[in-house]
C-alpha cells in the first residue's frame, strides 16, 4: 500500500511544518533514505523482539483447532502464524 516509509511521511511532514518537536518510529517502519530536514539522531537498544501467545483455548499456535481467528496488520507476522497453522483464519 504505498511502499516503504508511506507509513512515515505524514509524521516527516508535519516535523518539516512545525507542527510536531519529534516523533518516534519503529525502525521497521523508517525508510532507507530519509527527506533533507529530518534526522535520526539516536537509536535505543533493542528491546526483547519475541512475541506473545495467549489463548485460553490453546498453548501454541499450533493447538489452535481449524477456523480459529488469529488479527494482525503485519504481513510478516501473518505469514510466520499461517507457516505455524494453515488452518485459522
Amino acid at each position: 500500500l504505498g511502499g516503504k516509509g508511506l507509513f512515515t511521511k505524514e509524521i516527516d511532514n508535519a516535523q518539516l511544518r512545525g507542527d510536531v518537536d519529534i516523533a518516534v518510529h519503529s525502525m521497521k517502519d523508517v525508510p532507507t533514505w530519509l527527506p533533507d530536514g529530518i534526522i535520526l539522531p539516536c537509536m535505543l537498544p533493542r528491546e526483547d523482539t519475541r512475541d506473545v501467545f495467549i489463548s485460553f483455548k490453546a498453548k501454541s499456535i499450533e493447538e489452535l483447532p481449524p477456523g480459529s481467528v488469529i488479527g494482525s496488520a503485519s504481513l510478516r507476522r501473518q505469514s510466520q502464524i499461517l507457516a505455524k497453522n494453515p488452518k485459522i483464519k
